[in-house]
C-alpha cells in the first residue's frame, strides 16, 4: 500500500498533491525570509497529516480543524488515491459536511480524478463499514492483532 494522490473538489484552494514512490517529506518554508515576524511554523504541515488521517477514516471530534471551521470547509470533498499491492488503486471520497458517509472506487489508472464521477463502487457507506472495507483493500487483517495505532513519521 502506498499513498498516490490527495486532491479536492476545490483545486484552486487546495491543489492536488502527488506522492513519490519513495520517501515523502513534508517541507514548508516561508516565502518572505526578510519578514522577521514569519517563521516555518503554522504553514500547514501538521494539518496535512491530520487531513491524511481523516482520509484514512479517522473519526472526527469537535476540535478537529475541519469541524472547528466547518463554515470554511463545508463545501469541500477530499479524495485520497492509494496504490494497492496488486498495482491497482482505490480512491476514497470523503466530504467535510457528511464526513460519516464514505465512497470508494477501485481502478487501474494512477493519478485519476473522480471529482465528477456519479457512481462509485461503494457509495455513501457508514464509517464503520468503510473502515472494514478499507482494511480489506489494504489487506491489514493479517496484522490486526498488532495494529494498534497508525503512525505517520515526519522528518
Amino acid at each position: 500500500m502506498r499513498l498516490s494522490k490527495l486532491y479536492s473538489n476545490k483545486d484552486t484552494i487546495f491543489p492536488p498533491i502527488e506522492f513519490n514512490s519513495g520517501l515523502n517529506v513534508i517541507f514548508a518554508t516561508i516565502k518572505h525570509p526578510k519578514d522577521n515576524d514569519k517563521d516555518d511554523h503554522n504553514l500547514g504541515k501538521t494539518l496535512l497529516i491530520h487531513l491524511l488521517d481523516f482520509m484514512l477514516l479517522k473519526q472526527t471530534q469537535n476540535d478537529f480543524f475541519l469541524k472547528k471551521h466547518e463554515d470554511l470547509f463545508e463545501e469541500f470533498e477530499f479524495y485520497l488515491e492509494i496504490e494497492l499491492d496488486d498495482d491497482s488503486y482505490i480512491t476514497i471520497k470523503r466530504c467535510v459536511k457528511q464526513n460519516t458517509k464514505i465512497s470508494f472506487i477501485k481502478h487501474n489508472e494512477k493519478l485519476s480524478n473522480f471529482i465528477y464521477l456519479d457512481n462509485y463502487s461503494q457509495e455513501n457507506i457508514s464509517i464503520k463499514k468503510a473502515v472494514q472495507l478499507l482494511d480489506s483493500y489494504l489487506n491489514l487483517s493479517s496484522i490486526q492483532p498488532f495494529l494498534i495505532v497508525r503512525v505517520l513519521v515526519i522528518f
